[in-house]
């Protein structure tokens, strides 16, 4: 089986490792794990506000982007990449899927 992201998904893949790339830096991840949440409040809100990434696989109906589990998949396997500090993964990422 041949697998392609569509262009689409290949701009959301390149959108998260673009922006992860400036603010998921070595000093940056080691400064977040420090703090009591081991995130930066600030960089998640930035997360939610500009990228709306909490609503990326959340259906257009209540809000969310209404996209499927391979654009959520492309973009957390750019937050693993680059070992995002964050609380996306418990509340996101088990959301139910259309």
């Amino acid at each position: 089986m041949q697998f392609a992201f569509t262009e689409e998904q290949q701009m959301i893949r390149d959108t998260a490792e673009q922006f992860l790339a400036e603010v998921s830096t070595s000093e940056a991840i080691r400064s977040a794990m420090e703090t009591e949440l081991g995130y930066q409040p600030e960089l998640w809100q930035r997360i939610c506000g500009e990228l709306y990434w909490q609503a990326i696989h959340i259906p257009e109906a209540y809000g969310g982007m209404g996209l499927g589990q391979v654009e959520l998949a492309a973009m957390l396997e750019q937050m693993g990449r680059y070992l995002l500090c964050s609380p996306f993964s418990p509340p996101s990422a088990s959301a139910p899927m259309r």
